[in-house]
């Protein structure tokens, strides 16, 4: 499908003397203050020890984000797939939230990243909407929402604009918290105003109560990441390394899996980047690591074995990252449909994360297996997801 004209939609722009849109404004001043704590969990940083903790550091980062958006900027490029198909499809996404940012650079089509924490300007936003307008995207897929993502959506989407589609890169279990919830209030009102095509939650049987909701689910993608790695896991064994790439949260179960890892015969050796420290005695020398955008896939490609057993995660993009960078990663289970039955889901998925016994059996388990056996599994494994990923995002944006 050929992207659409220049001019062939008409968008309304921000007016100064629009009384409706300086209350709006006013409305993104107050919401977006409190995404701040949010921000500083989901944007990869890591908690503050909690005698340390430290509001100008911890959002530091966050607030590190000088541009008010970016276009297909190479972070969101580089790793890609490709396919023509998509051609016609931007998607949206916020700079700030690392996961959702990679798994919607993943994915093939044009990109636009956005801020989530201040109100994007009059400016940027006629000029965001002038270049979707000029190169004729015909389908905007929103990727996480915000009330940056919402002024977007309203005022690009309708009878004359590209169609709209949204995805959830999230659980109701989250919607525990305030602000989550009500960027998903939010969300649903985006559609229950008639301004959606189809929309998506990223858990089994989560989208059937949404009114334009598409089944089945949705799977992410592993990157395009080309490279080798220089052994394989585990052919080292006296000092074959683990890894934990994840913050400390109650979604990451960063504890127990520090634990486990040092439960792991394997194991000689711990890296981790969390800004926190273990709270038990281990029988394995651990190191923390700072985490750089830049090095991150080298630095997993280094390891020998990811410890990645979350609670509540749909489907971490750590763990896609590893398999694309030929390291396995133990996981709770993800319930991603028939990928499930997969051998190599079935080799590395915990029943119960909070055992860190089993999540060290497992990745015990995954020791044993013979090279050459694992990274065929582990790439049979990224053929299927990948296959199966893009055969769905083409049929829930109808291409």
């Amino acid at each position: 499908m050929q992207p659409k004209q220049p001019g062939s939609a008409t968008v309304a722009f921000i007016s100064s003397d629009d009384a409706s849109s300086v209350q709006r404004i006013q409305e993104l001043e107050i919401e977006n203050r409190h995404l701040k704590s949010r921000l500083a969990a989901l944007a990869f940083l890591g908690s503050q020890p909690e005698e340390q903790q430290d509001e100008v550091t911890a959002t530091n980062h966050a607030l590190s984000f000088n541009a008010e958006y970016a276009f297909d900027d190479n972070r969101d490029t580089a790793l890609s797939h490709k396919d023509v198909s998509f051609n016609s499809t931007l998607h949206i996404f916020h700079m700030e939230y690392f996961g959702i940012r990679a798994a919607a650079g993943n994915l093939p089509g044009a990109k636009l990243a956005i801020r989530a924490e201040k109100p994007l300007s009059q400016h940027a936003t006629a000029k965001i909407i002038d270049t979707i307008q000029r190169i004729g995207y015909d389908r905007l897929v929103l990727h996480g929402y915000s009330a940056n993502m919402d002024l977007l959506a309203r005022r690009i989407g309708g009878s004359d604009g590209p169609d709209l589609f949204c995805v959830w890169h999230g659980n109701f279990a989250q919607l525990a918290y305030k602000d989550e919830r009500a960027a998903f209030q939010r969300w649903l009102k985006l559609q229950n105003d008639g301004l959606v095509s189809r929309a998506h939650i990223l858990k089994q049987n989560a989208s059937e109560f949404l009114t334009k909701g598409f089944t089945p689910l949705l799977l992410n993608l592993p990157p395009k990441w080309n490279r080798q790695r220089i052994s394989a896991p585990f052919s080292t064994k006296a000092t074959t390394t683990a890894f934990l790439p994840s913050w400390s949260d109650i979604r990451k179960n960063w504890h127990a899996n520090m634990l486990a890892a040092s439960k792991t015969p394997a194991v000689k050796k711990i890296f981790y980047y969390a800004d926190t420290r273990p709270l038990f005695a281990l029988e394995k020398p651990v190191e923390k690591i700072k985490f750089d955008i830049a090095t991150h896939l080298d630095v997993v490609a280094s390891v020998d074995v990811i410890f990645n057993v979350t609670l509540i995660d749909c489907h971490p993009m750590v763990d896609l990252e590893a398999i694309a960078c030929g390291t396995p990663s133990i996981t709770a289970r993800l319930f991603l449909d028939e990928i499930e039955n997969h051998p190599y889901a079935r080799l590395t998925e915990v029943d119960n994360p909070l055992d860190a016994d089993a999540v060290a059996r497992t990745a015990s388990k995954v020791a044993e297996v013979p090279h050459s056996e694992l990274a065929a599994m582990m790439s049979d494994y990224s053929s299927n997801i990948t296959k199966t990923s893009l055969s769905r995002y083409r049929e829930f944006l109808r291409l």
